[in-house]
């Protein structure tokens, strides 16, 4: 497909060095080869990449990985969008992202997990419907902590992730082992460690440093157990804070959508909003699912965006 010169057409491994140097000067974090790699050649997910090429040089990307949702629909879930600045505005964020969406077969929902500046080009290009804000909890972390029962070990590819079952009232993507070994044990970018608790639960944490800043976060990524018993999320957050203490987070981050007892017993932990939003944007494909649309029918992790 062409226009103006414009040539979008699926992105080839060779494409790897022009999306590095498209990337690069977008993001405050550098976006290495390495990690572009391992997210669009490596994932254990199938992913369609469409590209937009203008003169020999890379001007926009849009991404979709197809997973699979708790409630066995299939869901594209739209990664790498962007555009160079140079192209922002003039309808190429529509023709990359209906392309990439076309290429990708049998999808019965598509999501985006974005920062503010995509909800509107979403809504208005692509005929998404902004479901709801992702307000990042926080809590700064004290002095007197305690690690309860919990352990904390690297992740590494040796590492079990066992499944204690998903919250029966809410839509989440289906955590496999392959994808968490894939997305914990083989990143580029970030180290993680598992906080366990026996046959109760565990969480998946990492350090991250903001640029310019110096203040190192802890994020708390993901998180296995009885999502309904108030004990269960206390001990595993409480290890969590622990031992993100004890590896040096001066402050700790944790998504928690709204109306879940997790979110609940957070916040009487201390966790409050003021931290990173982002916003998580929905189109069906089809008639039908409507309840997609509100966010509080969605369990989401952070380790559920590309980023953390």
């Amino acid at each position: 497909m062409t226009d103006a010169g414009v040539e979008i057409r699926p992105m080839l491994p060779n494409d790897i060095p022009a999306m590095t140097s498209m990337l690069e000067p977008m993001y405050a974090t550098r976006r290495s080869r390495e990690f572009i790699v391992w997210q669009c050649l490596t994932n254990v997910h199938p992913v369609t990449m469409m590209g937009a090429f203008f003169e020999g040089r890379m001007v926009g990307v849009f991404g979709i990985q197809t997973r699979v949702l708790s409630n066995g629909l299939s869901c594209g879930q739209g990664s790498w969008l962007n555009i160079s600045p140079g192209w922002q505005g003039k309808g190429l964020f529509r023709k990359l992202g209906e392309a990439a969406i076309l290429a990708t077969r049998n999808l019965d929902v598509v999501c985006v997990i974005a920062n503010a500046r995509a909800t509107g080009p979403l809504e208005r290009s692509l005929g998404f419907r902004t479901a709801g804000a992702i307000d990042t909890l926080s809590i700064a972390t004290p002095v007197n902590t305690s690690a309860g029962d919990t352990l904390c070990r690297p992740v590494d590819e040796e590492t079990t992730f066992e499944s204690t079952g998903y919250p029966p009232d809410k839509v989440m993507f289906m955590p496999t082992w392959e994808y968490r070994r894939w997305r914990f044990a083989r990143n580029p970018a970030h180290r993680y460690w598992k906080v366990e608790n026996g046959t109760r639960g565990y969480a998946v944490v990492k350090l991250f440093t903001e640029p310019g800043v110096g203040t190192s976060w802890g994020d708390i990524v993901d998180i296995e157990c009885n999502l309904s018993n108030p004990d269960r999320i206390d001990e595993i957050l409480g290890g969590s804070i622990h031992h993100l203490r004890e590896l040096g987070a001066g402050r700790i981050g944790l998504w928690a959508t709204p109306g879940t007892q997790l979110r609940e017993t957070a916040q009487s932990m201390g966790f409050t909003p003021g931290g990173h939003t982002a916003y998580f944007s929905v189109r069906l494909m089809a008639p039908g699912n409507e309840y997609l649309y509100d966010l509080s029918n969605w369990h989401l992790r952070q380790a559920d965006a590309t980023n953390y």
